[in-house]
C-alpha cells in the first residue's frame, strides 16, 4: 500500500519585526488617510443635499409664480366686463354731461383776449341743449353755429384766425382703446397659452 502524501502548507515562520515608532507613524498615516476620505465624502453628500435643496426651491418658486400669474390673469378676466361696461356705458354718458364745463373752461383763454368779435361756437345739433346753457351763462358775446359733421361730443371754437376743437368723443374713443389695449394681451395668452 502506497502511503497517504499530504502537501505541505506551512511555510517558514514570516514575522515582521518593527520598531514602535514605524508603527505609530503607519497608524498615524492611517488615520489622516481615513479622515481625508470621510471629509471628502461628507462634503459630496452635502453638496449633493444642497443641490436637492435648490432644485426643490426652484420648483416650488416656479410653481408659486405660475400661480400668481394664474390668479391675475383671473382677476383681470373678472374685471374685464367692468371695465368694457365703464368704457360703452358710462364714459360717454360722462362726456357728454362734462360738455358743458369743459366749453367754459375752453372759452375762457379765448375770452381775455376778446374785444367785441364775437367766438364763433360750433357743435353738433345733438349738443345744442348743453351748449345754449354754457352760452346762456356766459358774459361775452358767443355766437352758436350747428354743424352736423362734428361729432356728438365734440365743439370748435373760433375768434378771429384762432380755432380750438374740444372733442370728448375722441377722448372717450381713446380712453375705451386703452382699456381693451390693457386686456388684449391677456385674451391672447388665455387663446393661446
Amino acid at each position: 500500500m502506497i502511503a497517504l502524501r499530504l502537501e505541505v502548507f506551512e511555510t517558514e515562520d514570516d514575522t515582521v519585526v518593527t520598531d514602535r515608532a514605524a508603527m505609530e507613524e503607519a497608524r498615524r498615516a492611517a488615520f489622516a488617510e481615513g479622515l481625508a476620505a470621510g471629509r471628502a465624502e461628507a462634503a459630496a453628500e452635502a453638496e449633493t443635499a444642497r443641490h436637492g435643496h435648490e432644485a426643490a426651491a426652484m420648483r416650488n418658486l416656479a410653481d408659486l409664480a405660475f400661480t400668481f400669474h394664474e390668479a391675475r390673469a383671473h382677476v383681470l378676466s373678472a374685471l374685464h366686463p367692468l371695465f368694457e361696461q365703464i368704457a360703452t356705458a358710462l364714459l360717454p354718458n360722462l362726456a357728454r354731461q362734462a360738455l358743458a364745463p369743459v366749453l367754459a373752461e375752453a372759452l375762457m383763454p379765448m375770452a381775455e383776449g376778446l374785444a367785441e368779435t364775437p367766438i364763433r361756437v360750433a357743435h353738433h345739433p345733438d349738443a345744442a341743449d348743453a351748449v345754449a346753457r354754457v352760452l346762456a351763462e356766459c358774459p361775452f358775446p358767443l355766437e352758436a353755429v350747428l354743424d352736423p359733421a362734428l361729432p356728438t361730443g365734440a365743439v370748435q371754437l373760433r375768434l378771429g384766425q384762432t380755432e380750438t376743437r374740444v372733442d370728448l368723443t375722441r377722448a372717450t374713443e381713446a380712453i375705451t382703446a386703452a382699456l381693451r389695449g390693457f386686456f388684449a394681451p391677456n385674451e391672447q395668452e388665455r387663446m393661446y397659452g
